[in-house]
C-alpha cells in the first residue's frame, strides 16, 4: 500500500514540475518583444530577431549610432580639448560645439605713408577646418593729396614662416576715404595632427599710383600683419 501511494506521489510531483516548467501552448502565450517575432516550441517560447528592425540587438548594414543606437551602442567620445561626437545627417562624426568657440576679433590701424587704413581681423578660437572662416575687414581712413586713387589689394596670404597657409587672390579697391571691403581668406594646408597651435602671418600685396616730379608713378608692394597669439586649428574629420 505504502508503496503505491509513494508512487502516485512520485507522479503528482512530476506533473506539477512538467506544468510549472511550461511556458506556453501557443505563441500568443509568449511576451511580445519589440523586433522578434515569438513562437512556442515544447512549451518554450522562442524568439527570432526580425530583420531590418531597431532594437532587434543586431547593428545591420542599414543601421549606424545615429540610426539606431539601440543596436550600434551611443554616438559619444572625445578628441583633444574641443572635439566630441554627434550625429550629423545622421552620421557619427567629431565636431566641435558652438558654445566652445569664442570669435576673436582684432582691429588696428596701419599707416603707409600716402594713405591709412584700419585693420580688423576675425576668426574662431579653435579655429575649425572646413566650417571656421578668417576674414579681413578693410577700411579706408585718411589719405595724401599725392595719392592718385584707386588703390588696388590683389592677394590675401597667409604662411607659417614660409609656409603657405592659404590664400585668396581679389581686385578689391578703395576710391575714397571711408571705403570699406571684407574678404574671406580660406585656409587650406595639410595638418600633421587633428590639433595644432600655428603661429600665423598676414601678407596682403597691393598697389596704387602716386604723382610724383616725373609724373604718376604705379608701385606694387606687399605689407605684413603678424599675429601674437598662435592659432589653435583642430580638424574633426582627420584621423590622428
Amino acid at each position: 500500500m505504502k508503496r503505491y501511494i509513494f508512487l502516485f506521489l512520485i507522479i503528482i510531483i512530476l506533473m506539477f514540475v512538467s506544468s510549472c516548467s511550461k511556458e506556453c501552448e501557443k505563441a500568443f502565450d509568449c511576451e511580445q518583444k519589440k523586433c522578434f517575432t515569438p513562437s512556442c516550441i515544447n512549451g518554450k517560447c522562442d524568439y527570432n530577431a526580425i530583420d531590418n528592425c531597431c532594437g532587434n540587438d543586431i547593428c545591420e548594414k542599414t543601421e549606424n549610432r545615429c540610426k539606431c543606437g539601440e543596436d550600434c551602442g551611443p554616438c559619444s567620445g572625445k578628441k583633444g580639448d574641443f572635439m566630441e561626437k554627434k550625429c550629423i545627417n545622421n552620421e557619427c562624426v567629431y565636431t566641435v560645439s558652438s558654445e566652445k568657440l569664442q570669435k576673436l576679433v582684432f582691429s588696428k590701424d596701419k599707416d603707409f605713408g600716402l594713405f591709412k587704413i584700419e585693420l580688423m581681423s576675425q576668426y574662431d578660437e579653435p579655429f575649425v577646418i572646413g566650417t571656421s572662416n578668417f576674414t579681413v575687414i578693410m577700411t579706408l581712413k585718411d589719405t595724401d593729396s599725392r595719392l592718385v586713387p584707386p588703390i588696388t589689394f590683389t592677394q590675401f596670404r597667409l604662411f607659417e614662416r614660409d609656409r603657405l597657409l592659404g590664400k585668396g587672390l581679389t581686385n578689391l579697391q578703395f576710391n575714397s576715404i571711408g571705403d570699406s571691403f571684407g574678404v574671406v581668406v580660406p585656409f587650406d594646408f595639410s595638418m600633421q595632427k587633428s590639433e595644432e597651435d600655428i603661429a600665423v602671418t598676414l601678407k596682403i600685396d597691393y598697389e596704387y599710383k602716386m604723382t610724383t616730379s616725373s609724373g604718376v608713378q604705379t608701385y606694387r608692394e606687399d605689407f605684413v600683419e603678424s599675429y601674437s597669439n598662435k592659432f589653435h586649428f583642430v580638424n574633426p574629420k582627420m584621423e590622428d
